[in-house]
């Protein structure tokens, strides 16, 4: 990938399969997860190193930019895929990381812990989105599935990585999806 393809990222859309009042691009949606895996990093694992915040960051921005090319294909293509082959060997994947060296590379530079942890992002961001600009019954089913997915991995992580504070996690989501804006209060700001 180059350049112009990075720039690409913010024309590309996702979610084109399901009805959306809007569509996000590649770029938002990688931002949105970056953001949202940093928040996560703080809670869940405060005393992360910044080598190790860094390879999360850089994974994090890459982690869709195939779809750049590829376009966004729907989730239940990519298991489908990765059921009917060995773990790694799905076309899906090897697609994706021929064309983006710098996706396969922070991949497989990341360890399982910050794995879970970006994999935790991307749910995060798909919950809220889906719940924001989703239409109809199956926005609701993805909401679901999604949150039941969150949840499990929650679980899973707390077992294999109990050092680190994953009820947070589930916090955090509750913050992402109820909470409330920052208002600046413009009169006490020019007082």
């Amino acid at each position: 990938m180059n350049i112009y393809d990075i720039a690409r990222s913010a024309d590309v859309t996702r979610w084109h399969s399901v009805p959306c009042h809007r569509y996000p691009s590649i770029a938002e949606h990688s931002f949105l997860v970056t953001m949202y895996a940093c928040a996560l990093t703080d809670a869940v694992y405060p005393d992360i190193l910044p080598e190790e915040k860094l390879a999360l960051v850089q994974f994090c921005l890459w982690h869709d930019m195939p779809e750049t090319l590829t376009g966004d294909l729907a989730t239940p293509l990519k298991r489908r895929l990765e059921a009917s082959f060995p773990k790694g060997d799905s076309p899906i994947e090897k697609i994706e990381e021929s064309l983006c060296p710098e996706y396969k590379r922070y991949k497989h530079q990341l360890p399982d812990r910050l794995k879970r942890i970006a994999k935790l992002a991307d749910i995060m961001e798909a919950m809220k989105f889906i719940r924001s600009e989703g239409k109809g019954g199956v926005s609701q089913h993805i909401f679901q599935e999604r949150q039941k997915t969150f949840s499990q991995l929650v679980k899973d992580s707390m077992t294999q990585y109990p050092e680190l504070q994953w009820s947070a996690a589930e916090a955090l989501l509750d913050e992402l999806l109820n909470g409330t804006p920052t208002m600046i209060d413009f009169v006490d700001a020019f007082q």
